[in-house]
């Protein structure tokens, strides 16, 4: 996804801004490739709005390339989101097509030392500590599993996604690098790892909830007017992903309490 995205118009100010060789060679790479259809459907769901989380959690819908096929039945959200179930077919189509035609895995196995440095780094940075008993003891609930996945061409944020497989919650953290020096890509230390973590884990447990209640929000969707525009330069473009950003920033204040106290909490309230 992310390599078809380095083509469209998305990639220019929402993937990272650092100067990096690995774009440099996916350009080599995959340089027959730039008006490829599946680059060309991704940028008319693109232009359509289907951006944000909502591609990124689409794909993990799917097995790995270059089968990716799909294992699940996609989510109401993603169906709303792409204007139709037809349209995420015809994109899972066109990613197929394109891992195939371009020999995807051989460009992906050709970086796996570079990729597996990533991983490293984050683990290094999460050490010892158990954030899934925190979340778990915090929300009073379990989810099937808990996935990092650390996206170098992405920006310094973040997206939470979550797969329904069945009774299972799979839910994943797709996370950008926060800086770049000296050739390395970071992810950032271990305080950025423990709000990245608290907090994209955490929209897979409230946004449930608010789901179940959104008529009650909507009720109040009068609040979204004062602040919509400072929203949506954010990416949230409706009361309901607002309330959702407030409730999660909310409780990472208050599990950062609980964890580093005072000093952290307020630091992560003036953020």
């Amino acid at each position: 996804l992310a390599v078809v995205q380095h083509f469209t118009t998305w990639a220019e100010k929402n993937h990272t801004k650092f100067n990096i060789g690995y774009k440099y060679k996916i350009d080599y790479y995959f340089t027959n490739y730039k008006n490829h259809s599946a680059v060309q459907k991704s940028q008319a769901l693109t232009n359509a709005g289907f951006i944000y989380d909502a591609p990124v959690a689409f794909v993990l819908y799917h097995s790995n390339p270059p089968d990716f096929e799909q294992v699940v039945p996609y989510s109401d959200y993603l169906i709303k989101r792409a204007g139709g179930e037809s349209n995420l077919k015809d994109f899972a189509e066109k990613l197929r097509s394109f891992a195939n035609e371009t020999n995807f895995m051989k460009f992906f196995d050709s970086k796996r030392k570079f990729y597996n440095h990533l991983q490293n780094e984050i683990i290094r940075n999460i050490g010892d500590v158990n954030y899934i008993k925190i979340l778990e003891n915090y929300y009073g609930e379990k989810k099937h599993s808990y996935n990092i996945i650390p996206a170098p061409l992405f920006h310094s944020g973040g997206y939470g996604a979550k797969v329904l497989n069945h009774a299972d919650e799979d839910i994943y953290n797709i996370t950008g690098p926060k800086s770049y020096s000296n050739g390395n890509l970071a992810f950032g230390d271990k305080d950025d790892i423990l709000y990245i973590l608290l907090h994209e884990f955490s929209h897979s447990f409230i946004n449930e909830i608010t789901e179940k209640y959104s008529a009650q929000i909507n009720n109040s969707k009068s609040l979204f007017e004062p602040i919509k525009e400072k929203m949506m330069l954010q990416g949230y473009s409706n009361w309901q992903s607002c309330v959702n950003e407030h409730l999660v920033r909310a409780v990472v204040a208050r599990i950062t309490l609980q964890l580093m106290g005072e000093f952290y909490k307020e630091l992560i309230i003036k953020n």
